[in-house]
């Protein structure tokens, strides 16, 4: 490196080390190898993002690339320049180790970081620049760096997510221009939740004796759907259906107790994994009334409103309504006898 500060440094260093000198002056001299030091440091800057999406690149200005919406598999490449901070010399050594960090985090999403976006290179999204580099010539003191991550194409339904690209550095160099930038990730996948018959799989209409056997209904999600922390349990309700409703025990006439209706409810806050849930249940009441097949409906209750925003964006498609009919198993016989001798000849 050549000497920058020429015999007036050197003659500091030979008073630092006199045991004469006094206090006030050691100090002076301590602030001047300090501003030694940041005459030395080397100053980082963002100057470029390229943004792959689908194999068509996009060049953004760190200006105008604040608030860009990104498809999900989007690949996004961050040039750095490195500016070694002294006179602009070439085939100059960089006085320090020069590290970059780039840390991503959520400015106004529901899920974690880690599954919206992976920074691919460097690894941990720490990138050092060795001081024993030597600057490329016509490159005016300039080392070039580069970050590049991922939008990870996932096959969760999540709704608009913005995220937060922060880069910092070491605390012995600069990084000067605007170091955060936030970004959009826009949503292209999609859910269907089908309410059907636990043990038939059918999502219509299913058949149960009143012999007093419990009935499960399921709702099955296709896709993982993200929701906040605190979305309200899903509910389901039910109603007699039909030209011979049945009607649930605790509200039915006596002789007509037909069933007993229970509300499982599904969990959704932070959301909830593709699979299959326990949503409600009823119970056939086993009597001896002779009565027509009856018949009753399973629907969703009211949807939370997280919920309710995918349905009305189309993200997700409610199927809705399992009609059961509940068979009559009893019989009678109406006998006309002699009430002195009860013959019926």
């Amino acid at each position: 490196m050549f000497n920058l500060f020429g015999r007036n440094k050197q003659n500091r260093k030979a008073r630092r080390s006199n045991p004469n000198t006094s206090r006030l002056a050691k100090r002076q001299l301590f602030m001047e190898s300090l501003e030694d030091r940041r005459l030395l440091a080397a100053d980082v800057s963002v100057i470029n993002f390229e943004v792959n999406s689908g194999g068509t690149l996009t060049n953004f200005t760190p200006a105008a690339f604040g608030g860009t919406n990104l498809n999900e598999g989007d690949i996004v490449t961050v040039d750095m320049r490195v500016d070694e901070g002294a006179n602009g010399l070439f085939l100059e050594n960089l006085a320090d180790d020069v590290v970059i960090q780039l840390d991503i985090s959520t400015v106004a999403s529901l899920g974690l970081v880690s599954t919206d976006t992976v920074i691919d290179t460097p690894a941990g999204g720490i990138l050092t620049i060795e001081n024993t580099l030597t600057v490329p010539a016509n490159t005016d003191g300039d080392f070039p760096a580069a970050f590049t991550f991922t939008v990870v194409d996932d096959v969760v339904v999540e709704g608009l997510e913005t995220l937060q690209l922060n880069f910092s550095v070491d605390a012995v160099n600069t990084i000067s221009g605007v170091t955060s930038f936030n970004y959009n990730i826009l949503n292209d996948d999609s859910a269907t939740i089908t309410l059907r018959d636990k043990t038939t799989i059918n999502p219509t209409s299913a058949s149960v004796a009143e012999d007093g056997t419990t009935t499960v209904a399921e709702w099955v999600i296709s896709a993982p759907i993200e929701l906040p922390v605190g979305t309200a349990a899903a509910t389901f309700t039910h109603a007699g259906t039909g030209a011979f409703p049945a009607t649930e025990a605790i509200t039915g006439n006596v002789g007509d107790n037909d069933y007993n209706f229970t509300s499982i409810g599904v969990p959704l806050t932070g959301g909830i994994a593709a699979g299959a849930f326990d949503a409600a249940s009823f119970t056939t009441i086993a009597d001896t009334t002779v009565e027509q097949d009856e018949t009753l409906d399973i629907s969703n209750g009211t949807l939370s409103a997280e919920l309710q925003a995918y349905v009305t964006a189309g993200d997700v498609i409610i199927v809705d309504d399992v009609t059961y009919t509940i068979t009559n198993d009893d019989s009678a016989t109406i006998t006309l006898r002699d009430k002195t001798t009860i013959n019926p000849t």
